[in-house]
């Protein structure tokens, strides 16, 4: 029985390990979609603070597609609330479809995250871009 569970140990602990390295490279496949959807986001009004805090969101996902660390949650966090704090000014008619595939994709990264924060951040993102009308 002993020798039976040093074999399985070792199967077990491999497919931890499978399943992490997984889970990082669909995070950096979402981040690269993000950064690629941030890029076709116009902000309306040229307003320093949009285009500053615009600007961080893309150096933020831009870092998540290297890194494999601990720190990947907090800028989850970092983008997540820095998306949210522009997000009625970037969500016009124009950028609502952009703003929409990052929320998916978001959602996405916390399910793979599952840190309450950036689940909590996703959803209140998705209720915000789903909650605006445009008049046709």
């Amino acid at each position: 029985m002993e020798q039976n569970e040093k074999k399985f140990s070792n199967f077990i602990g491999d497919l931890k390990s499978s399943n992490i390295a997984s889970n990082i490279t669909s995070l950096h496949f979402y981040s690269g979609q993000i950064g690629l959807l941030l890029n076709e986001i116009n902000p309306v009004d040229s307003d320093a603070i949009v285009d500053k805090n615009l600007k961080d969101s893309k150096e933020v996902i831009k870092k998540t597609l290297n890194d494999n660390s601990s720190e990947l949650t907090n800028d989850y966090i970092k983008f997540g609330d820095t998306l949210k704090s522009i997000l009625s000014d970037l969500n016009t008619e124009k950028n609502s479809k952009y703003l929409k595939k990052i929320a998916v994709h978001y959602l996405d990264i916390a399910k793979l995250v599952k840190d309450e924060r950036v689940k909590n951040l996703s959803f209140a993102i998705a209720d915000e871009l789903s909650s605006k009308q445009y008049d046709k």
